[in-house]
């Protein structure tokens, strides 16, 4: 993605609308705008992107954690020529849930969510990203190179997931 701060790159910024991605305020996106990221506003940027836009914050606990957290990776390997332009996530998510799966979180994935046991579909979810970043490889051997680290994000996540469980009293 080129020029990163906080997980901010330039690339991700370019995408953005120009009211968003302009972080300077002069008028263009480019290098000075990646450089003006602050924690706070990347923190800010990615809540309204990968939290509230696709409704994570209606997602039983666990199931937001990994949607969220894939989500993050899906940004960071958008310029990989395998991954297109779609809410990945939201995909697998509906996927996993057997609902219509158009990549739009709303009524009928959520309902689905909520009535699985949350500590499994998390499990689901992060099993199935594995999968999916092994046929990402598959498709193009290059990427390979990258896969420990996208593995080891998704066991990191995993941990995340238990952690998080426990802390919440989260069983089953």
């Amino acid at each position: 993605g080129g020029v990163t701060m906080y997980g901010v790159s330039l690339m991700f910024l370019k995408g953005l609308d120009l009211w968003e991605g302009d972080i300077d305020g002069d008028g263009d996106i480019d290098r000075d705008d990646v450089l003006a990221v602050t924690k706070d506003t990347a923190r800010d940027i990615f809540k309204r992107h990968f939290w509230d836009r696709p409704r994570a914050g209606e997602m039983p606990p666990l199931v937001a954690v990994c949607f969220y957290d894939f989500g993050i990776q899906l940004k960071q390997l958008a310029a990989h020529p395998c991954v297109h332009r779609v809410p990945r996530a939201a995909r697998m998510l509906q996927g996993l849930l057997r609902v219509g799966v158009d990549g739009i979180v709303g009524r009928n994935t959520l309902t689905a969510a909520a009535s699985c046991n949350q500590r499994e579909l998390a499990s689901f979810m992060l099993l199935e990203r594995e999968r999916w970043y092994r046929g990402l490889v598959a498709k193009k051997p290059k990427s390979a190179a990258f896969l420990r680290g996208w593995l080891n994000r998704t066991s990191d996540c995993r941990a995340l997931v238990e952690r998080l469980a426990a802390r919440w009293g989260i069983t089953g």
